[in-house]
C-alpha cells in the first residue's frame, strides 16, 4: 500500500433517475473518489456498475418506483457497510458507509426523505443519530426541508424540527448560502439537499454546488475531504504449473461452491465478496498441493 496526503473527493446527487443520467456519469465521476446519488430510481432486477467503482445499492423494496440509494466507490478505496445506520419507516431511505484505508477512517451517510410527510421530532432525531457526532462522520441528503437558516425562502415545520435535531446533535451545516435544487416549473431555487458532518472532521471539509443539473432538478455537490491514504492495490497474479493437475482442482472448487450461495455471502460488500473468492480459489490450490506432496 502507498500512503499520501490528498483531497478525498466526493460528489452527492439526486439524479432522479441514474439509468437517465447514465451518459453524464463519465464526465460527473472522472475525477472523484465517492459518487453518492439518492432517487436513483434502481430496483434489484437492473444491473448497474460504473468500471473502476464499487457499487453499493439500498434499492427500494417490492420493486416499488422511485426513491433509492447508490453509492459508487473507486476500487483504490477500501469499504464496509454500516449495517447499524437502518430507520424503520417508510418516511425515510438511508444508508452508510465506512471508508476504512484513509486517515481518519471516514463515515458517510446518505439519507432521503421523499416529500408529502412531516416527520415528528423523534424522527427527525432518528435520522442525525444514524451517525455518530463523536467521530468522523457525514451525513448528506435530501432532506426536503425548508428553512431559511440555509438559504430557503421559507421556514416549513419539517425545516424547523431538522434545524432542531442539527442542534440537539452538535452537526455542523456546510452549505448554508447554496441553492441545489431548481424548480422546473417556475425556475425558482431551494437549497433541500444539504451535507452535514460531525464537528470533529468539520474544517476538513470544503463543498461546492455545480451549476449544472445534468437533467435532474437538483445540482449535484462536490464535497472535498481532507484525508491520509492508504491505497489499496489488488494484488495480480496468474496460477501456472505444468505438474498442476486442474481436474483435481476444479473438483475442489466445485465442492466450494454452495458457499457463495449463502445468506451471508449475499450480504458482504463488493469487495468482501471479491476477497472471499480469492480465498477460496487459494485454499483449494494449497489443499489440492497438500494432498500431492502427501
Amino acid at each position: 500500500m502507498s500512503q499520501g496526503k490528498a483531497r478525498l473527493k466526493i460528489v452527492f446527487w439526486n439524479s432522479r433517475s441514474i439509468i437517465q443520467r447514465k451518459n453524464e456519469l463519465p464526465d460527473i465521476t472522472r475525477t472523484i473518489d465517492i459518487f453518492i446519488c439518492v432517487e436513483s430510481w434502481l430496483s434489484p432486477e437492473i444491473h448497474f456498475e460504473i468500471p473502476g467503482f464499487w457499487s453499493f445499492r439500498k434499492d427500494r423494496p417490492n420493486g416499488q418506483r422511485g426513491g433509492g440509494i447508490l453509492f459508487l466507490v473507486r476500487k483504490n478505496l477500501l469499504y464496509t457497510e454500516l449495517k447499524q445506520v437502518c430507520i424503520q419507516t417508510n418516511k425515510v431511505e438511508i444508508a452508510g458507509i465506512r471508508i476504512t484505508n484513509i486517515d481518519p477512517q471516514i463515515d458517510i451517510v446518505a439519507c432521503y426523505r421523499p416529500p408529502g410527510h412531516i416527520l415528528s421530532q423523534t424522527e427527525w432525531n432518528l435520522i442525525t443519530n444514524s451517525i455518530d457526532s463523536t467521530s468522523n462522520s457525514i451525513l448528506l441528503g435530501d432532506f426536503n426541508a425548508h428553512n431559511k437558516k440555509w438559504n430557503c425562502s421559507n421556514t416549513d415545520t419539517n425545516g424547523t424540527r431538522l434545524d432542531h435535531s442539527i442542534e440537539l446533535k452538535n452537526l455542523f451545516l456546510h452549505n448554508t448560502n447554496s441553492a441545489t435544487h431548481i424548480n422546473l416549473y417556475n425556475g425558482s431555487k431551494s437549497n433541500i439537499d444539504l451535507i452535514l458532518s460531525s464537528t470533529l472532521i468539520s474544517d476538513k471539509i470544503n463543498t461546492e454546488v455545480a451549476d449544472e443539473t445534468y437533467g435532474s432538478d437538483h445540482f449535484p455537490i462536490t464535497i472535498e475531504v481532507d484525508a491520509n491514504r492508504s491505497l489499496y492495490h489488488k494484488q495480480t497474479f496468474k496460477l501456472k504449473s505444468v505438474t498442476t493437475d486442474w481436474n483435481h482442482f476444479l473438483c475442489l472448487l466445485e465442492q466450494n461452491y454452495s458457499k457463495f450461495l449463502t445468506y451471508e455471502y449475499d450480504q458482504l460488500a463488493s469487495p468482501d465478496k471479491y476477497n472471499f473468492f480469492i480465498s477460496i480459489i487459494t485454499e483449494s490450490l494449497k489443499k489440492k498441493n497438500t494432498m500431492q506432496k502427501q
